[in-house]
């Protein structure tokens, strides 16, 4: 009987390689995959190799049913660390939240050109010149690089001198063009 089972277990291994040097051929021809597996040859020795694999003991990992359950077993513990190191990154990102200091004050935006006073008083300073003290302007290899002038992203500012001006708070004398 042992005789026999190695016989067995000889052909499905010698036509599990036929079967894939013929797709590697048929590959090189040309064809795609769901041509190769609806080629005539590569269904006859599939079926072939069906049948060899049925005379094959129930627990022999060439079997069929062998190889589905090791993949099916393989994918749910591929499954189980995936969670597992997403719950450990997520435990890990609490604990990071939950140590970081919370900022007590609103970080302060500086602005761009030169100003005067605050509040009621605050006005940009003409002409128009950058900030060196506050934002690091006259420093480094570009000490006055080009800089270009948007709105702030949130709008308050533009909004603020929009409404009851048609100039530029730079007092520039540049008409207000819809910002």
């Amino acid at each position: 009987m042992a005789a026999s089972a190695d016989g067995t277990q000889a052909q499905v291994d010698r036509l599990a390689a036929e079967i894939r040097e013929l797709k590697a051929e048929l590959k090189a021809q040309g064809l795609s995959g769901s041509k190769i597996n609806q080629h005539e040859a590569v269904l006859r020795k599939v079926q072939e190799l069906q049948s060899w694999k049925q005379q094959l003991s129930s627990d022999d990992p060439r079997r069929d049913e062998a190889f589905f359950a090791r993949q099916k077993q393989e994918n749910e513990e591929l499954e189980q660390r995936k969670q597992a190191q997403a719950s450990q990154q997520r435990a890990e990102l609490k604990a990071a939240e939950e140590s970081a200091p919370s900022p007590l004050v609103q970080r302060k935006i500086f602005h761009l050109f030169q100003h005067t006073g605050s509040g009621p008083t605050f006005r940009y300073e003409p002409p128009p010149r950058l900030n060196t003290k506050d934002c690091g302007f006259g420093k480094g290899p570009e000490p006055f690089p080009p800089v270009y002038v948007t709105e702030k992203w949130d709008g308050t500012t533009m909004q603020g001198w929009m409404e009851g001006s048609s100039t530029c708070p730079l007092e520039c004398a540049c008409p207000v063009v819809g910002l």
